[in-house]
Order: structure tokens, then sequence, then C-alpha cells
């Protein structure tokens, strides 16, 4: 089934850091055939790993900042709050 999952890297991604495409790395990581090419389909599956989780981390960042805005906290009229932060 490595034949019918999309790359989603683009080629110049994939030129410039050397990686296999992901139906390849699919396939050698299942069946190298040798330690080289097995190296290397780990490599393009542990980029995507930490690409995938960096791009989700990025996303939830987004969706917080554009987030309702949070309430300011107001000191009480006889300074506590202030001075329990500042003491």
């Amino acid at each position: 089934y490595a034949w019918q999952l999309e790359d989603f890297l683009p080629s110049e991604i994939k030129t410039r850091r050397q990686l296999l495409h992901l139906q390849e790395a699919i396939t050698q990581i299942n069946y190298p055939d040798n330690q080289l090419i097995a190296e290397q389909a780990r490599e393009r599956l542990a980029f995507d790993e930490l690409f995938l989780l960096q791009l989700g981390v990025l996303a939830r960042k987004r969706e917080w900042q554009e987030g309702q805005p949070g309430n300011a906290l107001r000191d009480s009229p006889g300074g506590d709050y202030l001075y329990f932060l500042y003491g």
C-alpha cells in the first residue's frame, strides 16, 4: 500500500536534504535492499515525524495567538495582589 501514499514534501526539500520519496522510504524500512537504504528510509521517516510535530505545534500556537484576548488582572484596593507578586 505504500504506493498509494501521497508524498507531501516538496521535491526541493527532498533534493536539498537528500531524502527518499515517501513511498520508497515506507517500502525500504520494511524490506530494505541493503543497510544504507534502510538508514536513508529511517532518516526520511524521522524527518517526517519531527516536521509534522513542528507543524502541529505551530498550528496550536497560531490558534492560541488568534484566540480571544485574556482578562487583565487588576489589583485590589489594598494592593495585596501586587505585593504578593513583587513583595
